[in-house]
């Protein structure tokens, strides 16, 4: 351009998107086994298999109009960032359920798993028409403990049917984390990780429950 204005995709964009996104998803299939039982309360094992996954992807896009205001295909650009870590496992733990009265019961539940974790690290640029690109692409594992805790306040309206309200937390030791989502090398893309020791992802849960 004309009277020191900058051309260039990076340098000197008209237009530029950064997105950040994090996700966590978590599955398991298990048994619940009776190990001691009264009148009103009642203690039980847990055990099974988990699944637990976290997902961080940065994106930046950016767009080089020229003095018309046009913008081609290879006058865009887009620079992906994701970490994908998916951990398996075998879990155990151990639960007591309280009956409160008036068919209201309340429950507490505490496990430990220790997860493989397979670790992802996938980095690209990108010109729009896709004649030109570079990525990293790196995998590892890695071992993560994991400790999980729920209350649960339950409520069983009619036989065959209960539902839920609780409290979830899991913790997490040993995962990665973005710690500069951006290589700005090209030739060789460089966006830094680290390892979070301890993590912990925690909400509220409902459900409802039909048996026949």
């Amino acid at each position: 351009g004309e009277g020191g204005n900058f051309y260039g995709i990076w340098n000197g964009a008209s237009d530029m998107v950064i997105s950040f996104t994090k996700r966590f998803a978590q599955g398991e299939i298990g048994a619940r086994v009776p190990l001691f039982q009264t009148e009103y309360s009642r203690i039980y094992g847990l055990g099974g298999l988990r699944f637990n996954w976290f997902m961080e992807r940065f994106q930046w896009r950016t767009v080089a109009y020229d003095l018309n205001g046009v913008a081609r295909p290879f006058d865009t650009a887009t620079y992906k960032n994701t970490l994908s870590q998916r951990m398996y496992g075998p879990f155990i733990g151990c639960g007591h359920e309280i009956y409160l009265g008036k068919r209201f019961s309340l429950s507490s539940d505490l496990t430990a798993a220790g997860l493989v974790n397979v670790v992802k690290e996938r980095a690209k640029y990108k010109l729009g028409d896709s004649s030109i690109q570079n990525k990293l692409s790196r995998n590892e594992l890695t071992v993560v403990p994991s400790f999980t805790a729920n209350v649960n306040l339950w409520w069983y309206p009619i036989e065959g049917v209960q539902m839920q309200l609780g409290y979830q937390a899991w913790t997490f030791f040993n995962t990665k984390s973005m710690e500069e989502p951006i290589g700005f090398n090209y030739g060789v893309i460089d966006p830094a990780y680290r390892t979070q020791y301890f993590r912990v992802v925690h909400g509220l849960n409902a459900g409802v429950g039909l048996f026949f």
